[in-house]
């Protein structure tokens, strides 16, 4: 999580809230990372909350094993809004 939260007070230092996602996602590929998820909603209404995993971890769940570890970042009307450090495990029941 700490790798996660120094990725994200450098990513809000480089890219604005406003900025179009069209620019973020620019951004994400010159840093060889790539947003996840939300496609659907995003196409839809420009509303959409994506996940960018920076690493997997042991989950804090005893039963779940890994799971991700990221950023979450939140767009309205196509652009950048939010971000935030999460933890986030498809595999788990």
């Amino acid at each position: 999580m700490a790798n996660a939260e120094a990725f994200r007070r450098q990513f809000e230092s480089d890219v604005a809230t406003g900025t179009p996602i069209r620019a973020v996602e620019e951004y994400l590929a010159r840093k060889g990372l790539k947003l996840d998820g939300g496609t659907f909603l995003r196409m839809r209404s420009g509303t959409s909350d994506m996940w960018l995993e920076l690493s997997r971890e042991e989950s804090p769940n005893w039963y779940c094993g890994k799971g991700s570890v990221g950023l979450a970042v939140y767009f309205v009307d196509y652009k950048l809004d939010r971000t935030e450090v999460t933890y986030w495990s498809f595999d788990c029941p």
